[in-house]
């Protein structure tokens, strides 16, 4: 079976190893000293603050190993995402296959657990809602914190029963990993408290006074999660940053519906949604309802069937941090925040189908279902091949988002014969969202290049200045502007 999954991840994935760096591939990878030595191990794990790899040094790392190997060649950092994905998956279906092997669930599932720890892993690991998560370099900190998470999971369950505590301390080192790579492994001990409480220890309580090493070290891990969060608002996430908190739970109310439609419907997939938010409860009782609903019945499921209710509230509990109320600004919706909780979904729906539809027929809608994520997630990631076809892709998608258009201007400035579809780019940006202070450098280093317009280009500058005082590039093109304008 682990041939399979292999064989399986390597075709859905062999044609990303050609795919551009993209957008914060920039801050991670292009403009990121700290990976540019790797022998330098204090400036590895010292990331800068607005990378999209600060607070996260592990991840850092990664990407300082691959500097070394191929510069800014991607070929290296591709087959580092697609071995992440590929271990992800594998302990996807490790972490599977003992759940239904415990005494709690062999009598009903342990015969088929193989096949259907197989099906799980495969089906995930070739659906295409987790490319976003796998082609994009820069998200291999979720794709890492995946992979951790998992490990925390299957090393808890290798543990259970074995008197050294030597998997419960791997558990513990794996969940530390992952608060190096990405916050979201914040969750990872309430899942395993629940996991234990659910099918094997029976209680909470019986848990916690059954593994108190285990839970302690696994606790021990938040301290770690929140020194590393410390210069969290510099990567737009935090309060007071121009979205509020309950406008935030507002939009996540409509994103995890998203979400779970990707899950099961992955049409449209979109690089870049862009950053709506939700400011009415007119506007949000659509989604607030449905998702009030699914809450109510998990917790339901958590107390009357907690073998029933697992899988949701892992889906859930997964997504917390990030759709939730602390607001992540630059981006409200985004499709890798589903990469771990769609694994809990797609091993329900695995289940599912064993469940009611008898052991052969569900065999067939596994292989169906799993053929046709494949062919989905090989059509995606041809998307992906070059950075002007996928920000096409993303404004035709996505038309309501001023930096998709903002960016594709950016790409076709380059092009001496598609200067006016840049300017049209541009003028819709800014017609979304005036205050977009890059997208006004951006102008303005488009009518740099006209001599009749240099007037122009200086007001867009130092609106790009004023907007963004920061903005180091501005205040470059306006030191240039200036040079060439007579005094």
């Amino acid at each position: 079976m682990a041939g399979l999954i292999t064989a399986a991840l390597l075709l859905a994935y062999a044609g990303t190893f050609r795919v551009p760096l993209l957008l914060d591939d920039e801050s991670s990878i292009t403009e990121n000293p700290s990976i540019r030595r790797l022998t330098d191990l204090a400036q590895v794990f010292s990331p800068p603050p607005v990378s999209a790899t600060a607070g996260r040094p592990f991840a850092n790392l990664t990407f300082a190993v691959n500097h070394a190997l191929s510069g800014l060649d991607p070929w290296s950092y591709h087959a580092v995402n697609v071995s992440i994905h590929l271990l992800a998956a594998l302990a996807l279906f490790g972490v599977v296959r003992r759940t239904l092997l415990l005494p709690s669930l062999a009598p009903r599932w342990g015969p088929d657990a193989v096949w259907l720890a197989g099906a799980s892993a495969l089906l995930w690991g070739v659906h295409p809602l987790a490319t976003q998560s796998v082609t994009y370099i820069s998200q291999r900190t979720e794709a890492l914190m995946a992979l951790f998470y998992l490990l925390t999971l299957y090393g808890f369950l290798r543990g259970l029963g074995e008197r050294t505590g030597r998997w419960h301390l791997l558990s513990v080192a794996a969940c530390l990993l992952g608060a190096l790579s990405k916050e979201v492994i914040v969750t990872a001990p309430v899942l395993v408290w629940l996991h234990d409480r659910t099918f094997a220890a029976g209680s909470f309580r019986s848990a916690l006074r059954t593994r108190p090493a285990l839970y302690g070290g696994l606790a021990s891990t938040w301290l770690v999660t929140a020194g590393l969060m410390w210069d969290v608002r510099n990567r737009g996430v935090g309060f007071g940053l121009g979205i509020s908190s309950f406008d935030y739970a507002l939009t996540q109310c409509k994103a995890v519906l998203i979400y779970l439609r990707l899950s099961l419907w992955p049409d449209p997939l979109i690089f870049d949604r862009g950053y709506p938010v939700l400011t009415s409860l007119s506007a949000v009782w659509p989604y607030a309802l449905p998702l009030a609903g699914l809450l109510g019945v998990t917790a339901w499921a958590l107390r009357r069937h907690p073998a029933l209710g697992f899988l949701p509230a892992a889906f859930l509990l997964v997504l917390a941090p990030a759709s939730s109320v602390v607001p992540v600004v630059g981006a409200t919706i985004a499709e890798n925040r589903v990469y771990l909780p769609l694994a809990a979904l797609v091993t329900l729906v695995v289940l599912g189908a064993q469940r009611f539809v008898g052991t052969q027929r569900a065999r067939l809608v596994h292989v169906i279902l799993a053929a046709a994520a494949l062919a989905a997630t090989i059509s995606r990631n041809r998307d992906y091949g070059s950075a002007i076809g996928l920000w096409t892709d993303t404004v035709r998608k996505a038309p309501e988002n001023p930096r998709a258009h903002n960016n594709l201007g950016l790409l076709l400035t380059n092009l001496p014969d598609r200067q006016a579809q840049a300017w049209a780019h541009y003028a819709e940006a800014l017609r979304l969202k005036p205050d977009f202070a890059v997208a006004h450098n951006n102008v303005a280093v488009l009518l740099s290049r006209l001599p009749d317009r240099q007037a122009e280009a200086l007001h867009h500058v130092s609106e790009a200045i004023r907007l963004k005082p920061d903005h180091a590039g501005a205040h470059h093109n306006l030191a240039t502007l200036l040079s060439g304008i007579p005094g």
